[in-house]
């Protein structure tokens, strides 16, 4: 099925925003781009259900709790393709992994380790075929892809969910700054945890380490394609299943 092109809602102004690389700042935009969706500078995307943007928002009833983070790799993690193709053919081609997926979101509801604790489902994908500008057909196909995940997602946990896609940076090769701050949002660098902290008001410190984790399929196990996933998990300081591991609750190194 073919996606008309997803214009920016243009009744949200952009929002000026800035980071310090290597000592230099890196000025930015997060554009609205549609519902609960928005493009944040050209390296990175974020979308959520409602549940996520009362956070943003600062809930009251969150002040003084502590954050535990289930974060996730996407694809070949909780999703994979319908079409049994390494690749999807569409924003439509997909479906939940494994069966196991339902039940243990759903477990997740039930698994703070006291009720100062907030648990946010993170999703933390990288994308680089997506090109994350304003007219992209690639950007429309996939935030049409995220919007149906979520809502699928939603209902299976009641939870706060939120996707981060670091994209391919079309003006990388013409900023230098934007080119490192699109690597720096692929994992297994830490920038969309990073950018996760901003969203959510928090520090390092408002972070349950003890209580989160990372799951993702490239753990650098033999025909793996990468360690990324594995990679972010160290860099932040979580605890690391592959999703075998934690679906399935098969036994691996």
């Amino acid at each position: 099925m073919n996606n008309p092109v997803q214009n920016e809602d243009e009744s949200f102004p952009p929002i000026s925003k800035s980071m310090l690389i290597g000592g230099e700042i890196y000025h930015y935009q997060e554009i609205r781009y549609r519902k609960n969706c928005e493009r944040i500078g050209s390296h990175m995307l974020r979308m959520y259900n409602d549940k996520f943007l009362s956070i943003r928002l600062g809930d009251k009833s969150l002040t003084g709790k502590k954050y535990s983070i289930a974060g996730f790799d996407m694809d070949e993690t909780i999703i994979t393709t319908q079409s049994g193709t390494r690749f999807g053919h569409g924003a439509w081609d997909w479906c939940i992994k494994y069966p196991e997926v339902v039940s243990r979101l759903k477990e997740l509801e039930t698994t703070h380790s006291n009720d100062d604790t907030i648990k946010v489902i993170a999703i933390f994908t990288n994308q680089g075929a997506i090109n994350n500008t304003k007219r992209s057909k690639s950007l429309s196909g996939f935030t049409h892809k995220i919007s149906s995940i979520i809502k699928k997602l939603s209902t299976l946990t009641s939870l706060p969910i939120v996707i981060y896609a670091a994209t391919r940076d079309p003006q990388a090769n013409k900023n230098v700054l934007a080119k490192k701050a699109a690597k720096i949002a692929r994992k297994p660098d830490i920038g969309m945890f990073q950018q996760l902290l901003n969203d959510i008001n928090a520090t390092k410190e408002d972070v349950s380490y003890q209580d989160s984790f990372f799951c993702g399929d490239a753990a650098g196990r033999p025909g793996d394609f990468s360690e990324c996933d594995i990679g972010i998990a160290k860099k932040i300081g979580v605890k690391f299943y592959t999703p075998e591991q934690y679906f399935l609750d098969v036994k691996e190194k």
